[in-house]
């Protein structure tokens, strides 16, 4: 796959463009009209833009955010494939709305700034390899259900997530440490007896009759 010299922009200024996918994209700019899809999954280490007032679209192709880029700006797109952010460091920031079909962030050190007052959807989230809760997500200064500051950036935006992709009785403690409080388990079910229960190292770990 080819891969440009870094900060190296591929601008694409025509009527519905088709990005070229075999490409790992340092800047990708879009300042044409109409809707501009792309040939295959998208990878992009810098900036994605959109200037012309067109639409990006990208049908079922998967969009991935890499690279080391201190911090990127990602315009609002739709895809009904899965966006990942596999950043091994810095933030990614969506500056506008994104709509997938899941939503993965990976554990090594890069994180997801999901905008100011931007409400964005997907089906599935996934953190670091583990699926997670149907509902709201963000990081520490949004309104959402369960915050995250591992994976999301200090910012107002949230994901809503409609699916859970997690396994019943895994135990989350996002909201506190209380065995009995729906919302630090999967899908918000408190196990019963006849649950096979996971509980994670680290964070919040949980306390019958806290």
């Amino acid at each position: 796959t080819p891969t440009p010299l870094a900060g190296f922009t591929i601008e694409y200024y025509n009527t519905n463009p088709t990005m070229y996918g075999a490409i790992t994209y340092q800047n990708l700019a879009f300042s044409g009209t109409g809707t501009a899809g792309a040939s295959a999954g998208l990878i992009v280490q810098g900036n994605l833009t959109n200037t012309g007032g067109g639409t990006l679209n990208f049908g079922a192709n998967n969009v991935t955010l890499s690279g080391t880029v201190a911090a990127n700006n990602i315009a609002g797109f739709t895809t009904s494939g899965t966006v990942a952010i596999t950043k091994s460091t810095g933030t990614a920031t969506f500056t506008g709305i994104v709509n997938g079909n899941g939503l993965s962030i990976n554990s090594t050190g890069g994180t997801l700034s999901l905008g100011t007052g931007l409400t964005h959807s997907v089906s599935t989230l996934t953190l670091g390899g583990v699926g997670q809760s149907s509902g709201s997500w963000g990081g520490t200064g949004s309104a959402a259900t369960y915050i995250n500051p591992n994976y999301f950036a200090n910012a107002s935006g949230i994901v809503n997530v409609s699916t859970s992709s997690c396994t019943p009785g895994t135990w989350f403690g996002l909201i506190s440490t209380d065995w009995n409080t729906g919302s630090n388990w999967c899908g918000g079910v408190v196990p019963t007896s006849s649950t096979n229960v996971t509980i994670p190292s680290g964070g919040n770990q949980p306390v019958i009759g806290a």
